[in-house]
């Protein structure tokens, strides 16, 4: 929500712009409100799709938006208002700012931070939401899927961002990726 509070003023400032190094600076700010816009878009995405459906939903999320930016040069092409774009770019940001009125937090990062309680609020939601007749024995599978949860996040290795340079094919990979994006 951070990053679409700054996106929106950064975003309608740069269409109205006069100065060159005033344009900069507001553009670093706008290109890095939607990096974090792009980032937790793309991990709600990855929560709301199944496990083995992860990766072709992955890619077809960088493919659509790699379409969208061609498609953008096209419209800018024969539309060549650049300030006009900006806006049309920007406003709908207060849209999607509504979507933190209804949506919640995601099922499983309720589950693995032990929020039992609001999982089965949200899970009771779901189901009038649908008009199904909640589970009797929801409390009971709630707690076993949140202490399951907490158990293998738990095992898991705690990675850091060194990882990505400690051996000598993740550091090609990783300078590459950084170079390329």
């Amino acid at each position: 929500m951070a990053c679409y509070v700054g996106y929106l003023p950064f975003g309608i400032a740069l269409a109205y712009v006069q100065h060159y190094w005033i344009f900069l600076v507001l553009r670093f700010f706008v290109g890095f409100f939607i990096q974090g816009i792009q980032s937790v878009c793309f991990v709600l995405l990855m929560e709301f799709c199944s496990p083995r459906f992860r990766e072709i939903v992955g890619g077809l999320e960088g493919l659509i938006g790699g379409l969208a930016v061609g498609a953008l040069s096209g419209v800018s092409y024969w539309w060549q208002d650049w300030r006009a774009i900006q806006l049309c770019l920007t406003l709908p940001s207060i849209l999607a700012l509504s979507k933190y009125c209804f949506l919640r937090e995601s099922l499983r990062w309720q589950m693995v931070q032990g929020k039992v309680a609001e999982a089965k609020k949200t899970i009771e939601f779901i189901f009038r939401w649908n008009k199904l007749a909640a589970d009797p024995s929801l409390d009971d599978k709630l707690q076993d899927m949140s202490d399951a949860l907490v158990a293998e996040q738990q095992l898991e290795a705690d990675y850091t961002w060194l990882d990505c340079f400690r051996s000598p094919r993740m550091r090609k990979y990783t300078l590459a990726q950084s170079f390329m994006w």
